[in-house]
């Protein structure tokens, strides 16, 4: 699967010419049948590469069951203002396994809740998705859509883990004569870097607008993706809330950066999920 990657990736550049990282990495993790996330059910655990919060057990979903029953009830003064069917949307649902976890607990802790439930599963791997209802067991019957989209609107909660930080990002250095983006080209059938002007002027922008400053030599990770699904989520939010896990400084810092020696005195090397 690697080399069909590889060849893939390949053929791209040589159809276009050099692609910015941020194109590259697409193609690497989500290229349909053959991406290092399309082509498997489940990448973490065990048996995977990583593990996450929900690989050690199902507490966290326990945790987020409590926490979408708090916001419940924030939705309406009582339970005759409550909407009669609440939209839970789990964005880069994998193959359910998290959703899976929240559904015992609001069974168990908050049955009222989960009768109104409609579950949306948004994930783009089709292998995964196959998986969701065999994963979801007895929840089956709560599960409203699985797709690669976000439902058009959203009555009620959004949530995700480990998202933001999976979005592919653009790769910027700085040079003496400005800010350069690294682009992935080719030297015969070789994978290479090629440092040129930035493809759009929005990553300047964003370093500037994040009060960031890179010497010559100091290369960053910026990640636009993360914002525009930011504000799709927003404009499709149409009663409800999402919620934010954050470590260190939060959502909106997720730039990365990676001198040649070690880091500016106080810079720090964030990660955040939503």
């Amino acid at each position: 699967m690697e080399s069909l990657c590889h060849a893939l990736i390949a053929e791209r550049i040589r159809q276009r010419g050099p692609i910015t990282a941020a194109a590259y990495m697409d193609l690497a993790l989500y290229a349909p049948g053959i991406g290092y996330y399309a082509r498997a059910t489940q990448r973490s655990g065990r048996t995977g590469d990583f593990f996450t919060s929900v690989d050690l057990g199902p507490l966290f979903g326990t945790l987020l069951g409590d926490a979408f029953a708090d916001m419940w009830g924030r939705l309406g003064a009582g339970a005759a203002a409550r909407p009669a069917t609440i939209d839970l949307v789990e964005a880069a649902a994998g193959n359910g396994r998290l959703s899976r976890d929240v559904l015992d607990a609001l069974a168990r802790r908050h049955p009222d809740l989960y009768r109104s439930i409609a579950l949306w599963l948004v994930e783009r791997s089709e292998t995964a998705r196959a998986a969701q209802a065999a994963t979801l067991g007895a929840h089956a019957d709560r599960l409203a859509a699985s797709g690669p989209d976000l439902p058009a609107s959203i009555d009620g909660i959004l949530f995700a883990n480990e998202l933001l930080d999976a979005f592919p990002v653009h790769v910027v250095q700085m040079t003496r004569q400005g800010l350069g983006e690294v682009y992935v080209g080719l030297d015969g059938d070789r994978l290479i870097e090629r440092l040129a002007p930035p493809s759009t002027p929005a990553l300047a922008a964003y370093l500037e607008a994040a009060g960031v400053t890179l010497r010559p030599g100091m290369r960053g990770e910026v990640n636009l993706a993360a914002l525009d699904w930011i504000r799709d989520v927003a404009g499709r939010l149409s009663h409800g809330r999402w919620g934010r896990w954050r470590r260190s400084t939060g959502i909106w810092w997720t730039l990365r950066c990676r001198p040649a020696r070690a880091p500016p005195r106080g810079w720090s090397t964030p990660a955040a999920a939503i």
